[in-house]
């Protein structure tokens, strides 16, 4: 989370198939994520952001940014 709210940018270095497998199962969601984080301006203010460690395989992430100024 904190790699798309402060330096996107790092992900103009991987290729897709370098995502998922960093991302596992969960590697359509970062795709999600990085095509909402492209809408928005370079600087973003943080509303909030909460991250659940997983129980069993799965974490549960929420993150809503607004452009900065």
């Amino acid at each position: 989370m904190e790699s798309i709210i402060s330096s996107p940018d790092w992900f103009d270095c991987q290729s897709i198939t370098e995502i998922m497998e960093k991302a596992g199962m969960e590697g359509v969601e970062t795709f999600m994520r990085l095509v909402m984080r492209v809408a928005l301006t370079e600087k973003v203010n943080v509303t909030h952001k909460h991250y659940h460690p997983p129980i069993s395989n799965t974490g549960a992430g929420l993150l809503v940014l607004e452009n900065g100024s």
